[in-house]
């Protein structure tokens, strides 16, 4: 499993961080900017118009299939000019993920937070693939071995207060899985040692075997944990990156 945060918060991290929306209805079929979410009854008066909305979670970084979910709310929009944003008062809301469709209740959506690391995931992830990308193939020691049997490419794909989810690539396909922090974090202050605490157990995890383990694509790095070390701050020099 690699989603463990309640679909409604899910949805509402997806809304939050995406900064387009797709609009059809009333003869409207475009992109929107930014989306509000309306929870008071339309008031009387107001000029509204049926829609239907769509919002995708798409990786920060270029692996195979990046959109991790979508989305999609039933509602009326209400007419407005100049404002920048989309007003829209929801009366269905479907979030399509992991290959799943869930329906979620209007009032636990617009009650749920998003994720306490909503803000910083795209940016994290972008660095961990751009500077330390040694280091999250070296996070797959946290995967079962027979995951690891083919790997071709490995990726950061998701990023939340639960944890590190790494998009597995082979020839074909892919999976992705979820390495869990120690305890769910509460802001991104606590994500530098939530993810030094999840490298230090990968430099440290005895793997099943050895020989088997660091063959193939993924050998030179599994067989080194220079680069762990350095993110961990345990040699000498700049360990900012």
């Amino acid at each position: 499993m690699t989603d463990v945060m309640p679909p409604s918060q899910r949805a509402r991290t997806i809304l939050a961080t995406s900064s387009t929306a797709h609009v059809t209805g009333a003869g409207l079929d475009e992109p929107a900017g930014r989306l509000v979410l309306c929870a008071d009854p339309v008031a009387a008066g107001q000029r509204v118009r049926p829609v239907e909305v769509e919002v995708a979670d798409a990786a920060p970084v270029t692996t195979r299939e990046r959109i991790r979910g979508r989305v999609r709310i039933s509602g009326c929009a209400v007419t407005s000019v100049g404002c920048g944003a989309l007003h829209v008062h929801p009366r269905e809301v479907v979030l399509l993920a992991d290959g799943e469709r869930v329906d979620i209740d209007v009032e636990d959506l617009l009650s749920a937070e998003p994720d306490p690391l909503h803000a910083v995931e795209a940016s994290t992830l972008a660095h961990l693939e751009g500077r330390h990308d040694d280091v999250v193939v070296t996070l797959t020691r946290l995967v079962d071995a027979r995951l690891r049997q083919g790997v071709v490419r490995v990726w950061p794909y998701r990023l939340d207060r639960h944890g590190l989810v790494l998009r597995l690539e082979y020839a074909t396909g892919h999976a992705d899985q979820r390495l869990t922090f120690r305890e769910p974090l509460a802001s991104p202050d606590q994500l530098p040692a939530g993810l030094t605490e999840l490298i230090e157990r990968a430099a440290g995890h005895a793997l099943p075997c050895a020989r088997r383990a660091t063959t193939g694509p993924l050998g030179p790095i599994l067989r080194s944990a220079a680069a762990v070390r350095r993110v961990c701050g345990s040699e000498d020099g700049d360990t900012s990156d």
